[in-house]
């Protein structure tokens, strides 16, 4: 067991930047998905505008070309895409291999 989840975080950390992000957005929609005092209609919301606040913290202005006047902006940004992806991902991907194996990511939290 140890083992697998040493395996798993030294791949989370090997991630690039935006993989890294992409992840983190995912992992915060379980963590508040699990968080009896935060609703569920909300937890879009928050990982969306959590990816575009981490996304300029770990990536750097050094990543975004020197031409752009405003590169933490453009951070912005991307880290707002990156969550609606994570968002998306999660609507139209694992909530599917959710429905499969019922109840292991906690998915009995009423609304």
């Amino acid at each position: 067991m140890l083992e697998t989840l040493n395996e798993t975080l030294n791949y989370v950390l090997g991630l690039k930047d935006q993989g890294l992000v992409f992840v983190v957005c995912i992992a915060l929609g379980y963590v508040l998905k699990i968080t009896p005092v935060f609703p569920n209609t909300y937890i879009p919301h928050a990982v969306i505008l959590f990816g575009a606040g981490l996304n300029p913290c770990i990536v750097g202005r050094g990543s975004v070309s020197p031409d752009i006047n405003n590169p933490l902006a453009v951070l912005i940004v991307q880290g707002f895409v990156l969550g609606v992806i994570a968002f998306a991902a999660h609507h139209l991907i694992i909530s599917k291999i959710e429905e499969r194996i019922k109840g292991f990511f906690g998915g009995n939290k009423q609304q």
